[in-house]
């Protein structure tokens, strides 16, 4: 037992203690590495990105790897999900997510506008009139797509509610329904056709955003402009 409970509260125990005064100094010495790497002027080390599953897949994977290979001592460890994280509590060293609101004390540069629009599957068979439609669930925190959807679609026309951007093209892929999806995603999957302008109160900018103690870093001075080149590039062919 590593914690006990008194009448105030929990207490470590003295082998809780233990593992905690380990746990700081695997901190330290990890911490200690990594300014050893930076000293050296070559990017190395862990790197932490953290981003959504659908920009990983559909926009950044290949910028990713490229840089991988021209800087093979750095290894980058990928967090894929929807939560937001606070770079300043250190558990991410790189946040590549849209926002139109980005921290204040966070490093950033602006990668470009993220458009959207509706898609759906080429092959789908079902009334286009009528049409069955992929949401998101609240789980995703989307609310601007949510409030769209609320103001558009009815709810008896929903055939599935998703977490994330990548099972919303999967679903619409496979036929599900119809989905709002960034254009760089649908575009780039060839089973989907886009049946909608771009819908504009749903465009969103993209950024990279480092914590300010990070940036002079070799790996980041090596990171943020090859990864906004290559990003840009992307989203406007």
């Amino acid at each position: 037992m590593v914690f006990e409970r008194g009448a105030d509260g929990y207490h470590a125990t003295p082998a809780g203690q233990q593992l905690i005064a380990a746990a700081r100094r695997a901190e330290q010495s990890i911490e200690g590495v990594r300014q050893q790497l930076d000293r050296a002027d070559i990017p190395a080390g862990p790197l932490r990105i953290t981003t959504t599953d659908l920009l990983y897949d559909a926009l950044l994977a290949p910028i990713l790897a490229e840089f991988g290979r021209r800087h093979p001592r750095v290894c980058i460890e990928l967090d894929l999900s929807n939560t937001v994280h606070d770079l300043a509590r250190r558990t991410a060293d790189v946040a590549i997510r849209p926002s139109n609101t980005p921290a204040e004390h966070l490093v950033g540069r602006r990668l470009g506008t993220l458009t959207q629009a509706v898609y759906r599957a080429v092959d789908d068979p079902s009334d286009t009139a009528t049409p069955r439609w992929v949401a998101p669930s609240t789980a995703m925190g989307y609310g601007a797509l949510a409030r769209w959807m609320a103001g558009t679609v009815d709810d008896a026309a929903i055939a599935t509610r998703v977490n994330s951007g990548l099972a919303a093209r999967a679903a619409a892929l496979a036929g599900v329904g119809q989905a709002v999806l960034p254009c760089y995603a649908g575009a780039a999957e060839p089973g989907l056709q886009r049946v909608s302008p771009v819908i504009d109160v749903l465009s969103i900018d993209l950024w990279l955003l480092i914590r300010p103690d990070a940036r002079a870093t070799p790996t980041m001075r090596a990171l943020v402009p090859f990864v906004a080149e290559r990003t840009r590039a992307r989203l406007t062919a």
